[in-house]
């Protein structure tokens, strides 16, 4: 595949520098008598239960050791690993580090490797790791340093070749499977961390690709890191890789201690694995239960595993070791909140122009529809008949900017939902950054937008009136754009599905519309639908185009006794717009673009921290 050209942030290769990054401390972490409950429905009764998801569940994970949980479908092998990092609440028992408690401060010295690979298909293997690099290295590096650990890190797992290649998705070609869950590690082992987690790592992988995964995680664990990995059902050749075996069954553990001595632990309980079979499907087989109810033999023997562990398990004792030193670094590892937004936002602009066909298609479409809307009210008479033309022409104008800006960034915050959710609870940067950064990436394309549809509609429809009168419209025209994106913020964060958010978003625009100033005089609006009027965009965004252009007009031609207006003012008068000045209503707007992105943060802030 094609290597990218144009690069927004330099990422050649640079010299190698020193103290970049900080050696991993070396940590034991243990856990201890770990319970876990959960609500849930019973199908069949419609009624609330209360279910154990983890039994008086304990363990140790030594540092330069790769550790797997194993366990059947529904065994607590995921809720374990959630427990253990403190991505789980109303968790009971002791989470120690070094014989220390697990606290917030030292949750940082530890990564988390998802089950599903999120990545911004457009940026490069490089890119991608150089803006992790400067989100998560801190202030006291040099860009030379940061890059240097980026050139460290694909070195060491093996991404040198495809660094210059775009990640890919559904829409564009990029890296493999493998290298994309490689690049998974890659990230999170850009600060060395002292210990990994990582959730079912090998899913979606062949055998070639798993058993490749798994020895670059016992690599990674060599260099002095803790590694904990959960894995569903291995083949023989990436089970013979594991250190240490946890095995899982019903939400209690049934053993804990080297892979390759788990065969002969089974064996002197009675439960001989059969030659040429691979040790992980046997354990399957003798830890899964069907159903409870019927499978009495089943519930028999996984009660008698795990009464035989509890009489077999000795927890080694943990020495309590200070962790000043690793507080320090990580003190030193904090990003600023200015730099966070400018991170963000240089990557949300090389995202935009790597996506040539997103970009184009704005510009192109508002130039069409300027175009056909100019050839439609080409050079208006500034007559009676003229009244009802331009009028018309200016509601169009500011429904056309309102619904075809908005539409399209309805589905903006669902649509990398995921992944802005996954990088806000690694703590990577506030919330508030990130939304600050989207807001000034997207500020210039909501400016220019807005002057390629309007510049030719001006001329076309010749609505003249001085330089003066075209710079008030435009500035108008940029205001309505920004606050129907503000509109369109507010309703992907409070419906952030990409299915449901355009259609509640145009069911919201519509009576925008209806009390928008045209479609009903303002003074006849129903007392019971008033309020529409004040929280309308529509209404200020059109009330204040037609102030502009109608204050200009001193007179219009009428060849009879009955004519509609003779002046603009009378014009103004007729659709009861005379109220405010047409500076009135451009702050109007703006106080409503406020109020919409202010509700779409706290929105989108309360769904994030609900789910962290």
């Amino acid at each position: 595949m094609a290597s990218p050209t144009n690069h927004f942030i330099q990422v050649n290769d640079t010299p190698k520098a020193r103290g970049f990054a900080p050696e991993p401390v070396k940590f034991t972490l243990q856990w201890r008598n770990l319970s876990l409950k959960a609500e849930v429905k019973n199908p069949s009764t419609k009624k609330t239960e209360e279910k154990v998801i983890l039994n008086d569940v304990s363990g140790t994970a030594k540092p330069g050791e790769l550790l797997v949980i194993m366990g059947p479908s529904g065994a607590g092998k995921s809720s374990l690993l959630d427990c253990i990092s403190g991505r789980k609440s109303g968790v009971e028992g002791d989470i120690l580090l070094n014989g220390q408690p697990w606290t917030k401060a030292t949750k940082r010295m530890a990564s988390y490797v998802m089950q599903d690979d999120l990545f911004y298909e457009t940026l490069t293997v490089k890119e991608h790791l150089a803006f992790q690099a400067k989100l998560r290295m801190g202030r006291t590096h040099s860009k030379e340093q940061y890059m240097h650990r980026v050139d460290e890190v694909m070195e060491e797992l093996g991404l040198m070749k495809c660094r210059d290649t775009f990640i890919g998705g559904e829409s564009l070609r990029g890296i493999s499977g493998g290298e994309r869950k490689r690049l998974s590690f890659a990230t999170e082992i850009l600060t060395n961390p002292s210990i990994l987690f990582a959730d079912e790592p090998t899913s979606g992988l062949d055998s070639f690709m798993a058993e490749t995964v798994i020895r670059q995680l016992q690599q990674i664990a060599r260099d002095g890191r803790t590694v904990l990995a959960t894995i569903h059902q291995p083949s023989s050749e990436v089970f013979a890789i594991f250190d240490q075996l946890y095995l899982l069954s019903d939400g209690s553990p049934v053993y804990q201690g080297k892979a390759s001595e788990s065969v002969d632990y089974f064996s002197s309980l009675g439960y001989p694995c059969p030659p040429q079979i691979n040790p992980s499907d046997y354990f399957m087989r003798q830890l899964v239960v069907i159903d409870k109810a019927t499978d009495e033999a089943g519930v028999a023997r996984v009660e008698s595993l795990k009464e035989e562990w509890r009489k077999h398990q000795k927890l080694p004792r943990s020495d309590s070791v200070s962790m000043f030193q690793s507080e320090q670094q990580l003190e030193s590892m904090r990003v600023g909140l200015l730099t966070q937004v400018s991170v963000l936002a240089q990557r949300n602009i090389l995202r935009s122009l790597r996506d040539g066909f997103a970009l184009r298609v704005p510009f192109i479409q508002n130039l069409f529809l300027a175009v056909i809307v100019g050839l439609i009210y080409l050079q208006l008479d500034l007559d009676q008949k003229g009244i009802q033309n331009f009028s018309g022409a200016f509601f169009f104008l500011v429904t056309n900017q309102i619904v075809v800006t908005a539409n399209p960034v309805f589905v903006s915050v669902p649509m990398e939902l995921a992944l802005i959710s996954r990088e806000y609870k690694a703590g990577l940067y506030h919330l508030f950054s990130w939304f600050l950064s989207k807001n000034v990436s997207e500020l210039p394309m909501q400016i220019l937008l807005p002057i390629v549809f309007f510049v030719p509609i001006y001329f076309l429809m010749g609505i003249g009136h001085g330089f003066d009168v075209f710079i008030y419209l435009q500035i108008v025209m940029i205001l309505i754009n920004s606050c129907a994106i503000g509109l369109a913020y507010m309703v992907s964060c409070l419906v952030p599905r990409v299915d449901i958010a355009p259609l509640i978003g145009m069911v919201l625009i519509m009576p925008f519309m209806l009390f928008g100033g045209l479609l009903i005089n303002s003074d006849d609006c129903p007392d019971y639908f008033v309020w529409i009027q004040y929280i309308s965009p529509v209404k200020y965004g059109y009330e204040a185009v037609m102030k502009i252009f109608w204050n200009a007009v001193s007179s219009i031609e009428c060849n009879t006794a009955n004519c509609t207006a003779r002046t603009g003012t009378e014009v103004l008068e007729s659709y009861s717009m005379t109220s405010r000045s047409a500076l009135g209503d451009a702050l109007l707007l703006v106080v409503l673009n406020v109020a919409f992105r202010t509700i779409a943060f706290i929105s989108i802030s309360f769904q994030l921290r609900q789910k962290k």
